[in-house]
């Protein structure tokens, strides 16, 4: 199934197993780039929103202006009336068409942003596996006996320590 945020959030998701090294220390800056383009499309709704409640007081002023100065007087202009014409005029319909387009990105990003954190704690755990297959048992549950009786039987990846000579024995 094509992925809704673009083929480019699929590149940044994808994980190469066998480049952990490389995917890890990669991932923060992968995270801050998201991060800053969700940053700067909020900034960018919010400078929207205001543009838009300042259009529609304007509209709103216009509106009430109109309805004041009509001479013929023979029915009032409601409430309901005014705000039909603001949202009827022009530059208030675009401003509202180029916020929406602006909260629909804003959606698509922070989606985003919850993945590439996602990822972050899924690059922890296969490393984690990387270095339990490596060194053999749960690494986060082995002990100080459990390495010991690993270097007695040579399953150690540490270079030996080595062991005193009789004179150094005599010495001590």
């Amino acid at each position: 199934m094509p992925n809704p945020n673009g083929p480019d959030l699929d590149a940044l998701l994808r994980i190469d197993p066998n480049r952990l090294e490389d995917e890890c220390s990669g991932q923060a800056r992968k995270v801050a780039e998201v991060g800053m383009k969700l940053a700067k499309a909020i900034d960018m709704r919010d400078r929207e929103k205001r543009n838009l409640d300042r259009i529609e007081a304007a509209a709103e002023l216009s509106a009430r202006d109109l309805a004041a100065r009509d001479t013929e007087a023979r029915y009032k202009v409601s409430e309901g009336q005014i705000k039909a014409m603001v949202t009827t005029t022009p530059a208030v319909i675009q401003a509202q068409a180029a916020l929406a387009y602006l909260q629909a990105e804003v959606g698509q990003l922070e989606p985003q942003v919850e993945a590439m954190r996602t990822r972050g704690y899924m690059l922890e755990h296969l490393v984690k596996l990387y270095v339990t297959r490596y060194h053999g048992g749960n690494i986060e549950q082995r002990t100080g006996r459990d390495l010991a009786n690993q270097s007695a039987a040579g399953n150690d990846p540490r270079p030996p320590r080595p062991r005193p000579t009789p004179q150094q024995l005599r010495r001590s």
